[in-house]
């Protein structure tokens, strides 16, 4: 895939699975998914997708291995999954931005999948620059998050130009993060239910500014990971801390 490219029908007539060898030519390419579209073979490394958009479903299925491109995996309409495997991200960031009035635009890691940004500077943003305001953006996290130690710039921003940023964590999960941070703008929610939540570094405004976030019955388990940070933040719900 060496430019812009569409893939599938708008009337949903049956899921296209490619299971080879996968190259997005040495770049980071847009990608319109019209129906679902699974990716189940390697993905060559100097390459990434960037900006995905239509209403279908882009899976990628247990693909392990570094993902080197500079594409920010911008989801603009539909939903990204990550289903399983082990993907190094070096390059680039997350981005759930919808910009369909009124849409829904939503990033699944499910079944242990990881996600691993070991770049500089790498975030990953639930609302970003150019989105829709009447929006809604989901990040759903079954499976790990991690930004390494070497990656200071590694922040969850949530809320900007969209109606609502939403971040459910879910049984199992591990996000570790530098911080969570409110960009204003849209609602910010955050659920945790059976997760663990660590730092990758020091910082005194971990979390804080949130519109809500919320304890469910398995709870959450916050961890330092030895760094010294700071929740000036009003944990609601009622599952344990």
């Amino acid at each position: 895939f060496s430019a812009t490219s569409t893939l599938g029908d708008l009337n949903n007539n049956g899921a296209l699975t490619l299971s080879g060898p996968f190259d997005f030519g040495a770049g980071s390419r847009d990608m319109t998914i019209n129906s679902d579209v699974i990716i189940s073979g390697t993905i060559a490394t100097n390459n990434s997708l960037d900006q995905k958009s239509g209403p279908g479903t882009l899976t990628l299925l247990g693909i392990n291995g570094p993902i080197d491109g500079a594409g920010q995996w911008q989801v603009e309409d539909g939903k990204l999954v990550v289903d399983g495997g082990d993907i190094d991200k070096p390059n680039g960031g997350i981005r759930v931005n919808s910009r369909v009035t009124n849409g829904i635009s939503r990033i699944q890691i499910i079944n242990g999948a990881t996600v691993t940004m070991s770049g500089g500077g790498q975030s990953a943003r639930i609302g970003s620059p150019g989105g829709e305001v009447s929006a809604t953006n989901i990040l759903d996290l079954s499976g790990t998050l991690t930004w390494t130690t070497n990656n200071p710039g590694g922040n969850m921003r949530m809320g900007e130009d969209c109606a609502l940023a939403q971040l459910n964590l879910n049984a199992g999960s591990l996000l570790r993060v530098g911080r969570f941070n409110p960009q204003g703008g849209g609602f910010t929610e955050v659920n945790l239910n059976g997760a663990t939540v660590a730092a990758n570094q020091s910082s005194t405004t971990f979390m804080e500014g949130l519109s809500n976030v919320t304890i469910n019955a398995l709870g959450v388990t916050i961890d330092t990971e030895g760094f010294d940070i700071t929740i000036n933040q009003a944990l609601t719900g009622t599952g344990d801390l």
